[in-house]
């Protein structure tokens, strides 16, 4: 049992060498893992914003396309025909198809991002509930581990080190008889 970092040393290799091994195995990858989830559900998140904000646009747009289909068909219905056809000539046209297309494209889009916000609002509710429910186990995991391994090193060392310290110990109790002769 030595301090190096060979795999070589030992009969599995060297108490350090398995204190790495078991450190990086046990509680560096679990650790790094559930970064990555928290960085995925960070992104998800990201994501959604970014939906709501288009959700958001389309909706504006699809609130001035109904305006103007209000005050175009208002209009038409108010004003009789050749009193319409001279207000059309000057500043007011009535609603084009392209501008009714470009509305209906707008609900469209409207409505697949308020889809896909709700998609990702159940899925990181889902993955905060998970994350809520495994909180103490996903803390508690690592340090066990890391508790656990710190005793079989240091455990290890023990047994190498107790041949050592028996025979210090037998030549100072040795010692001090002899002074008190």
């Amino acid at each position: 049992q030595t301090l190096s970092a060979s795999p070589n040393a030992g009969e599995h290799g060297s108490s350090r060498y398995r204190l790495e091994q078991q450190l990086a195995e046990q509680v560096f990858r679990p650790v790094d893992a559930q970064l990555e989830q928290h960085e995925h559900l960070r992104e998800q998140i990201r994501e959604r914003q970014r939906w709501k904000q288009a959700a958001e646009q389309c909706q504006q747009e699809v609130i001035a396309s109904r305006k103007a289909n209000t005050w175009g068909s208002l209009l038409a219905s108010i004003a009789a025909p050749d009193s319409f056809s001279t207000m059309t000539q000057g500043r007011l046209r009535p609603l084009s198809l392209a501008s009714h297309a470009r509305a209906e494209c707008s609900e469209d889009q409207l409505k697949e991002a308020q889809a896909k916000v709700s998609s990702i609002d159940a899925d990181v509710l889902a993955q905060l509930l998970d994350l809520k429910s495994e909180a103490r186990a996903i803390v508690a995991r690592p340090w066990a581990a890391l508790a656990r391994i710190r005793t079989e090193f240091f455990r290890a060392l023990a047994v190498g080190w107790a041949p050592v310290a028996t025979e210090l110990g037998g030549t100072v109790q040795a010692d001090r008889k002899r002074a008190s002769m």
